[in-house]
C-alpha cells in the first residue's frame, strides 16, 4: 500500500503472534523493531513437552516431537531469537502465565539475549520485562511497547 513506509516496518504480537513476530524479524531484515508479548519460551523445563511439535489441535514444528521422543533438543528458542539481533527487540512475559508457566528458564534465555545485544554494543535496543501478571498484555505494558516501537520506527 502506498501509505506504508516499507523502510520502517515493525512487528508486534501476543502469544502465537508474539513468537511469530520474532521468528519473522529473525529472517526478514525489513522488520526494524519487534515486540513479543507472552510468546518467548524455551524447551528447557517446559511442562508440555510437545507444545512445539505434534498435537491434535495445532502443530508448530511437527518434526520436533520426533527429536523430543529421542531425548534430543535440536535447538533452543534463544537461538531463533538471537537471529533478531541487532534489531530492536522488546519482550514481555508474566510470571503467572498459564500457557508458558516456566518463566524462570525463559528468563535465563532473556539474560543470554541481553548478553548478545551487549556484546554487539547495541544493549539499548533490547528490553525485557517480567511481571506478575498472567497470559496477557496489560495496558501499561502495551503503552511501553508502543513507545518502544515509536522510538525505533521514527
Amino acid at each position: 500500500l502506498s501509505i506504508v513506509d516499507n523502510t520502517n516496518i515493525g512487528a508486534i504480537g501476543h502469544s502465537l503472534g508474539g513468537y511469530n513476530s520474532f521468528f519473522l524479524a529473525g529472517v526478514d531484515r525489513r522488520i526494524k523493531a519487534v515486540v513479543c508479548s507472552c510468546g518467548f519460551s524455551l524447551f528447557a523445563q517446559d511442562p508440555e513437552q510437545h507444545r512445539w511439535g505434534k498435537r491434535e489441535w495445532f502443530s508448530h514444528i511437527p518434526k520436533i516431537s520426533d527429536y523430543i521422543n529421542e531425548g534430543i533438543v535440536p535447538f533452543e528458542f534463544t537461538e531463533i531469537a538471537a537471529l533478531v539481533a541487532p534489531t530492536p527487540f522488546f519482550i514481555w512475559m508474566g510470571q503467572n502465565d498459564h500457557i508458558f508457566p516456566h518463566w524462570e528458564s525463559a528468563a535465563k534465555g532473556l539474560v543470554e539475549l541481553n548478553a548478545l545485544y551487549e556484546w554487539m554494543e547495541t544493549g539499548e535496543r533490547f528490553t525485557s520485562l517480567i511481571g506478575n501478571s498472567g497470559h496477557d498484555f496489560p495496558s501499561e505494558i502495551r503503552q511501553l511497547a508502543y513507545s518502544f516501537l515509536d522510538q525505533w520506527l521514527s
